[in-house]
């Protein structure tokens, strides 16, 4: 076996926090075999920049890098790790995750989550759970290929474009109706509410009583339904499909072809919503395991 092919020895390592401008860090991101990118490759140096992140090196060439965000205590969110081939990833974790747990502890984080599938992530659910990582739930996909609308939904809600001033009531709506680990915080819906095309309120009475927020691929062609919120005191009066009819709308107007989501296993409720609505069940399933820190 060539030198190149050898497991570094683990006296070798060293921990460094990735840089703002982090060239080693960003060339590992885009070159590594085994990879898990909450982002796509264009973003991953900035998520890198803007997250708690750490890169293992072995004398002075990075061989692993890792990173933990979307915090919203008490649950930050494995968004990168990075491993080179030469490095086994049980080491690279060993080394790398509890450096960043006590990086996020200050923050409140008492739990981190991880996304894992069948697909891209194969090769790391073994070493998480040797590093205490248990299953939480299991997640599964839906899709939507004709742009119709069978309801229209509660006609006394109006339907607007989010701005920002209404951050506040989104994310007090996203406590009201999500457990942990799933509320998402200011990092991620604040930015969503500005640049995404695809963010609507749901307004009656003159109050805010529910919201969607869509991500768009593809140049228009793949849409994907990231949250569909309703007041849960409101549930039950048709304000989700008031919603989702609104997106299915914007996808008419894209000329979108398919219309994804993502909901809870175990979430019957959402589930027959989603059927109703003529949405149908892919083969994605991921996995979310979490650990206490």
């Amino acid at each position: 076996m060539g030198l190149f092919h050898r497991h570094p020895k683990h006296t070798s390592f060293s921990l460094r926090p990735v840089a703002a401008i982090d060239p080693a860090a960003s060339a590992l991101v885009y070159s590594a075999d085994r990879r898990l990118l909450t982002s796509v490759e264009d973003e991953a140096s900035m998520a890198l920049a803007r997250n708690d992140s750490l890169v293992l090196e072995s004398g002075n060439r990075a061989v692993a890098v890792a990173s933990l965000g979307w915090i919203t205590a008490p649950v930050a969110w494995l968004r990168t790790l990075a491993v080179e081939e030469r490095v086994p990833v049980d080491d690279a974790i060993h080394h790398l995750l509890p450096p960043l747990y006590d990086r996020v502890r200050p923050k409140g984080v008492t739990l981190v989550a991880a996304t894992l599938d069948d697909w891209t992530t194969p090769w790391l659910r073994g070493p998480l759970e040797r590093q205490g990582f248990e299953q939480m739930v299991d997640v599964i996909g839906y899709e939507k290929l004709r742009m119709d609308i069978p309801a229209a939904g509660n006609p006394l809600a109006v339907m607007r474009p989010a701005q920002p001033a209404d951050l506040a009531d989104v994310l007090r709506l996203d406590v009201a109706c999500f457990p942990n680990p799933w509320v998402k915080g200011a990092e991620i819906l604040g930015p969503a509410i500005t640049n995404s095309p695809c963010f609507f309120m749901a307004i009656m009475d003159g109050r805010t009583v529910g919201y969607a927020f869509a991500t768009v691929h593809q140049g228009g062609r793949l849409v994907h339904l990231v949250r569909l919120a309703v007041n849960p005191a409101l549930q039950g009066q048709s304000i989700g499909v008031r919603l989702l009819a609104e997106v299915v709308r914007f996808c008419q107007r894209r000329a979108t072809t398919i219309l994804s989501l993502n909901t809870q296993a175990d979430n019957s409720h959402a589930q027959r919503l989603y059927e109703w609505f003529g949405f149908s069940r892919t083969h994605d399933r991921q996995h979310v395991l979490g650990r206490q820190v």
